[in-house]
């Protein structure tokens, strides 16, 4: 799994994005959460398929740090 955080810049201040990517060959359960927006996002992906998870929009703060975890399923 790989996973990057940025914050873009938008009309009414920074929307917060995890960007996560299943270099696995197996189905992968994950949960998503951030310092700005502790409230976890379920993601699931398939093998080789990634995603954005917006995790909070016109955000003030122009930093977040995600905290990730996945699950491979069989």
């Amino acid at each position: 799994m790989a996973v990057t955080a940025q914050a873009r810049y938008g009309a009414y201040g920074y929307d917060h994005i995890v960007t996560l990517s299943n270099g696995c060959d197996r189905h992968a359960d994950c949960t998503v959460r951030t310092d700005v927006n502790p409230e976890s996002i379920a993601v699931s992906l398939s093998a080789g398929q990634s995603e954005e998870v917006v995790t909070f929009r016109g955000s003030p703060a122009s930093t977040f740090r995600a905290t990730v975890r996945c699950v491979l399923r069989d």
